[in-house]
């Protein structure tokens, strides 16, 4: 693949850039966030999917800028968010 500092592919990940210089050294997976908030890992998946309680970019993030990357959790506001 040959890089292009014009390509538009190059703007795709801007955002997901700056979010990674954000410090989230305390983030954790989804496995994990689901046993902090004593439910299943099936049972975090549903609700993120329904919206209304985490909001991506904030509560949950990609790992990865990759369409499956794994997401990556920040437990404290999801914590509170899911106990609202």
């Amino acid at each position: 693949m040959h890089y292009d500092a014009g390509d538009d592919m190059t703007t795709d990940f801007r955002p997901f850039i700056l979010s990674t210089m954000q410090d989230r050294s305390h983030w954790v997976t989804t496995r994990d966030m689901a046993k902090k908030l004593g439910i299943s890992y099936r049972t975090i998946h549903k609700y993120k999917s329904l919206g209304g309680i985490w909001e991506k970019g904030h509560h949950y993030a990609p790992q990865t800028p990759l369409a499956k990357s794994k997401l990556m959790w920040d437990p404290e506001p999801t914590i509170a968010a899911w106990n609202a």
